[in-house]
């Protein structure tokens, strides 16, 4: 797991299941806005999508994973498509605190991954 360094939380928030989870500056200009720049200026959208997802699956590569995905909250042209965020969780103790990984639209729910939520 990422140091918890406030200065370098983008955000963070609570997913349906109470789950804390935070979006790290470092990694977001390092992976999201390199390899997915159609996300880069969509915050809010990536807070929103974890907060009240469409669904949440299993990620299929991570079984300390889940995947949220919310469709048409990206504006055109990805309004058709899903934005995934993907997100790795992690127990200190008792808690479980979940850091996103990447962020990017999809046509579709992958293959493989099964429904967790609702």
């Amino acid at each position: 797991m990422e140091v918890d360094l406030p200065s370098d939380k983008l955000f963070s928030c609570m997913d349906p299941y109470g789950q804390p989870i935070a979006a790290r500056k470092r990694r977001w200009e390092e992976h999201i806005r390199a390899r997915h720049p159609e996300i880069a200026s969509h915050v809010d959208a990536v807070r929103t999508t974890l907060e009240t997802p469409d669904v949440i699956v299993s990620d299929f590569d991570n079984p300390d994973g889940l995947n949220y995905y919310r469709f048409g909250i990206l504006p055109p042209p990805f309004d058709q498509l899903y934005l995934k965020v993907v997100v790795n969780f992690y127990r200190i103790d008792s808690t479980v605190i979940g850091d996103v990984i990447t962020a990017y639209p999809t046509g579709n729910i992958a293959r493989g991954e099964v429904q967790q939520w609702p």
